[in-house]
């Protein structure tokens, strides 16, 4: 690695891996739980078409999918102020974002499962274990590259 260009001061803007943050902000979390979420709900039903006349499944969807372009919503949000709002609390928005996005939401997801269809809440989140771990590493990872990245305090800190 050059250590010339890590230890650069002078780093500042959009770029690197500062702009993959923002992509993966505003474009793949959205994209890639959108795809997800209709696999589940649009292409299983289509399998089993006895789910679409269960109403608790009904339900259950609809939650989902508010709570999904509530998230969505927030990560565009996100994005967009870390391209254009050079200031600090955009980088606390986007750690928030980053954890609710990661972890949080299915944790959310179990709960309304849970509710719904009356059940224990630890079963309703045995399946989200693989996820919630795994976006509990990689939010950890954003998180750190916010904290201590030079090219983020340069550009949102004065």
């Amino acid at each position: 690695m050059n250590a010339k260009l890590s230890a650069n001061p002078n780093l500042k803007g959009i770029g690197g891996w500062l702009l993959l943050l923002i992509f993966f902000l505003g474009l793949y979390i959205p994209v890639t739980g959108a795809w997800s979420l209709y696999r589940e709900f649009i292409l299983v039903p289509q399998k089993m078409p006895i789910l679409e006349s269960n109403p608790l499944w009904v339900q259950y969807r609809l939650m989902v999918w508010i709570v999904f372009g509530v998230l969505c919503a927030l990560c565009f949000a996100a994005g967009y102020a870390l391209w254009r709002v050079k200031r600090p609390m955009t980088v606390q928005l986007a750690i928030g974002v980053l954890w609710l996005s990661g972890p949080f939401v299915p944790v959310i997801y179990a709960a309304i499962a849970s509710a719904i269809f009356n059940m224990d809440f630890s079963q309703a989140l045995k399946p989200f274990w693989i996820g919630i771990f795994s976006t509990s590493v990689q939010s950890a990872i954003w998180t750190g590259y916010l904290v201590k990245s030079v090219r983020v305090k340069n550009t949102y800190y004065p």
